[in-house]
């Protein structure tokens, strides 16, 4: 099972991200850019808890190829351990979600302990 996940995005467009949790464990999500920058949201709790930070934007440069990595893990007695990773998306025309969660070292198979949405709109020109 993965520990990470890429996703392409759509060049020169404002993506949003909002972080989830759903466990008891410390959950830490970092999303890497293609440049290097690291943006980590972390956090616990159930019943959709959001991260700290609970969200953030950035923007994809003119990269008809741009993707991110997702990688998702869980404090496990003191040691951040790699967190087994699903992802699904949907794209229209214009706009798209990709959600990116995770089943922590319980492996209970919820696939809810973290969850982080990215969504995205291009307006069509008239």
């Amino acid at each position: 099972m993965a520990s990470s996940w890429k996703v392409r995005l759509p060049a020169q467009t404002k993506v949003y991200v909002y972080g989830y949790t759903n466990a008891a464990h410390q959950q830490k999500v970092k999303l890497t850019l293609k440049n290097g920058t690291v943006l980590t949201f972390t956090g616990s709790g159930e019943n959709n808890t959001p991260t700290t930070p609970p969200s953030t934007t950035f923007t994809t440069p003119a990269d008809l190829s741009y993707s991110v990595q997702i990688d998702i893990s869980c404090l496990n007695n003191g040691t951040w351990t790699p967190s087994n990773v699903k992802g699904a998306g949907t794209f229209l025309q214009a706009a798209g979600v990709f959600v990116v969660s995770s089943d922590d070292t319980a492996r209970d198979g919820d696939f809810n302990d973290s969850c982080l949405v990215l969504m995205w709109y291009n307006p069509v020109a008239a």
